[in-house]
């Protein structure tokens, strides 16, 4: 969904709101790439996905029908977060 040319091509399930597909998405990033690489410590895991986070948006300001938000970094981060620390409540 990152490089689509805009949303209109999407179901109305999907299209619901921005923010919440950012939250989503990496919510469900995160407890994917905890569940492929266990190894990596939850930090790690956390910076990396902050990291795809911000070249998400990047790219996108490239692209000539996308553009790049801080919003949407912001929110991808307060998902990684949320994400980090349930599983260290989960996990205690």
């Amino acid at each position: 969904m990152a490089f689509l040319p805009n949303y209109s091509g999407l179901p109305d399930a999907v299209s619901l709101s921005d923010t919440l597909n950012h939250f989503a998405a990496f919510v469900t990033l995160y407890l994917l790439f905890e569940r492929a690489h266990h190894e990596l410590t939850c930090k790690l895991r956390a910076a990396l996905l902050a990291l795809y986070a911000v070249l998400i948006e990047i790219v996108q300001h490239f692209l000539p029908t996308r553009s790049a938000e801080l919003a949407d970094v912001a929110v991808d981060l307060s998902a990684i977060a949320l994400s980090y620390l349930a599983l260290r409540l989960i996990r205690s």
